[in-house]
């Protein structure tokens, strides 16, 4: 069992074709994929919850325009971020890699 993972998920010719630090990279690339994994589930969980999922109160519209007006600030943050520090991608990948 331990051999068919390592085959799926390392790359051929695993420890000699990898440099040195591959292991501890990709460990804390797991790292960060898990911990982007739980953040998108709680903010979904706030988001739905600031929709008015679960509020008899609710209205649809309210919840249409609060999820369009997120999403607007969230396309243009993410733009300004680019536009901003888009010099700096190539300087430091993983940095920006491990903050994604």
């Amino acid at each position: 069992v331990g051999r068919a993972v390592a085959t799926l998920f390392l790359p051929d010719g695993y420890p000699r074709s990898v440099a040195p630090g591959y292991g501890a990279y990709q460990a804390w690339d797991v790292v960060q994929g898990l911990s982007s994994y739980v953040r998108s589930n709680l903010a979904y969980k706030a988001t739905l919850e600031g929709l008015g999922v679960g509020d008899v109160e609710a209205s649809a519209m309210a919840g249409a325009l609060a999820k369009t007006a997120r999403d607007a600030v969230a396309m243009a943050t993410g733009l300004g971020l680019a536009y901003a520090k888009s010099r700096d991608f190539g300087r430091r990948v993983r940095q920006w890699r491990l903050m994604a």
